[in-house]
Formats: C-alpha cells, structure tokens, sequence
C-alpha cells in the first residue's frame, strides 16, 4: 500500500468517527419495553470501553425493574 492510500484510509477513519460523535446523542425517556439480556450485554460491553473526561473510563448504568422507583427515578432525574 502506497502512503498516499494510507493517509487517506486513515482520514476516512478519522471522519467516520468524528461524524459518529457530531451525530451522538441521549435520550432520556423510560419505556415499558423490556431490553433482553443480549440488549444489556453490549449495553455493558460498550460503557467498558467508552472515554471519559478524566481517562478514567467509569461509569454508572442503572436497571430499574420496579414501576414505582422507576416512575420516582424518572421524575427526580427529569
């Protein structure tokens, strides 16, 4: 491979994550959908390797099964 397609390959890869992160966003809305086990496993997997801030790569996911926390989680956190 010539250096020339090497910088590019590396600038489309570039991109493709720059537009991944313009295009990111959080939705914050409780469903009464239930999200199945292979759901939760990448949900995990994905919060392992996600940057932080401080490089410190931590993290907090909550699963609330319970209606009435839920329904006090979603009013305390809006």
């Amino acid at each position: 491979m010539k250096v020339t397609e090497h910088n590019e390959r590396q600038q489309d890869r570039i991109t493709d994550v720059l537009a991944v992160q313009r295009n990111h966003r959080t939705i914050r809305q409780f469903t009464d959908e239930p999200i199945d086990k292979m759901q939760i496993a990448e949900i995990e997997a994905v919060a392992d390797r996600t940057a932080s801030s401080m490089g410190l790569q931590m993290a907090s996911v909550l699963r609330i099964t319970d209606q009435s926390i839920r329904t006090v989680f979603g009013e305390v956190t809006g």
